[in-house]
């Protein structure tokens, strides 16, 4: 038996499997993709069934496929592209230890962005540009625990070195609530987040008498009126 060439197309649904044979005939086969009544992988078993019936050989499922009559095997998915226009992936992170650095320019685009949504938000509510801050945070864990810290640092867009405040934080308040830090874990960030804050300027003149409050609230007086918005990226990938 001659050498036989394939090109696979492996979809969601099918998975369509061209056979090109040295002689310039060419041979299609669609197979479901999935099919565990039957077997494990389809482009496998469309490659097992050609050269079984070309080689007039049993190969058995399950057993490796003899690669000496195989010229080239070319494969395609688009798995992977309808997983995440429709969202059912599986939850993804960015797993960082070291090497902050150079993943700056990812964390400075999503944190632009973020701090972009939530000032164009406050805006709309009639804050202007001097009356709104923004708060930066990590949502940071060790890898293979449950224990996540909300990690705040001040966020330097033009300077890559700040990135690594946010590494540094995590690890000071980790060892303040555990009393421990895993050096040897891969850090992992679940989420970016930016507090959009704007001030009004506007002052409460009123106060609420802390003796006519039975859980003895505190009197509220001269305070800045304040509008918070927060936007976020869930689930970061590099």
């Amino acid at each position: 038996m001659t050498k036989i060439g394939f090109a696979v197309d492996r979809g969601g649904t099918f998975t369509d499997v061209c056979v090109f044979y040295p002689d310039g005939r060419t041979r299609v086969l669609k197979l479901l993709s999935e099919d565990p009544d039957n077997y494990a992988d389809a482009p496998t078993e469309a490659i097992r069934r050609v050269l079984e019936e070309e080689g007039k050989q049993k190969i058995p499922r399950g057993t490796p496929i003899p690669t000496e009559n195989i010229a080239w095997i070319r494969m395609g998915t688009t798995v992977a592209t309808n997983a995440l226009l429709e969202r059912k992936g599986e939850p993804m992170a960015l797993l960082i230890t070291k090497g902050f650095k150079e993943n700056f320019s990812l964390f400075a685009d999503r944190f632009k962005e973020l701090r972009r949504q939530t000032t164009d938000q406050l805006k709309s509510q009639g804050f202007k540009d001097e009356a709104i801050e923004a708060e930066c945070f990590l949502h940071m864990r060790y890898a293979k625990t449950d224990c996540a810290i909300m990690t705040a640092a001040n966020f330097d867009p033009a300077d890559p070195k700040t990135i690594e405040k946010f590494m540094e934080n995590f690890r000071s308040t980790y060892k303040r609530e555990f009393g421990f830090v895993l050096d040897t874990r891969q850090v992992q960030v679940d989420d970016i987040r930016v507090r959009g804050i704007g001030k009004s300027g506007i002052e409460v003149k009123d106060h609420i008498e802390k003796a006519d409050d039975p859980l003895g609230a505190p009197k509220l007086g001269n305070e800045t009126v304040i509008s918070r918005v927060d936007h976020r990226v869930r689930n970061c990938t590099s």
